[in-house]
């Protein structure tokens, strides 16, 4: 079965939408937390960044947006 993403942009429409799909017996899940692949490149990212491995944006801009030509 095909899964839907849904986005709402406030509380009260994740309340409504919820209750929705209660009242229709459709099962959910309510996630607050991000998946654990995403939370482990951020503290894979957050470490390099404590040991020093970071760029400026000009640094990253130079390095990822200009030609070699």
């Amino acid at each position: 079965m095909r899964s839907l993403l849904i986005h709402p942009e406030n509380l009260e429409q994740m309340e409504k939408v919820k209750d929705f799909l209660n009242a229709l017996n459709v099962k959910f899940e309510d996630q607050e937390e991000l998946p654990e692949h995403i939370v482990a490149k951020l503290e894979e990212g957050l470490a390099q960044y404590e040991k020093g491995n970071r760029l400026s944006v000009e640094e990253f801009r130079k390095k990822y947006f200009t030609s070699s030509e």
